[in-house]
């Protein structure tokens, strides 16, 4: 990629990632995010069943995938929906900004 494609590209990425900058030290649920969500919101495993057209033992296997990072992103979006949610994600640097992870990769 040109040097001047990829300044613009970074300075894209800069701003696009901003906003997940805070969410970077916030630790996953031990049981994962779907169960966390659904018991916070006060629904049953039948509840997102219906609302997805499926089984409870289903909702019960994608929260434990969730957890043990074996879950798609289909799947979580899915039933992030049916719970009234939108699944958000993105790829961040571990440490700084994408532009300073950019600079270190440069050096």
């Amino acid at each position: 990629m040109k040097a001047e494609y990829r300044e613009v590209r970074l300075k894209q990425l800069f701003q696009s990632l901003a906003p997940f900058a805070d969410a970077k030290p916030v630790a996953r649920p031990v049981r994962g995010w779907l169960r966390a969500v659904r018991e916070a919101l006060g629904m049953s495993l039948e509840q997102v069943g219906r609302a997805t057209r499926t089984t409870k033992q289903r909702i019960q296997r994608f929260e434990k995938s969730e957890a043990e990072d074996r879950i798609t992103l289909r799947n979580l979006r899915r039933i992030a929906e049916a719970m009234g949610c939108e699944l958000v994600y993105a790829i961040v640097p571990k440490s700084g900004t994408i532009t300073e992870l950019a600079e270190r990769r440069a050096r």
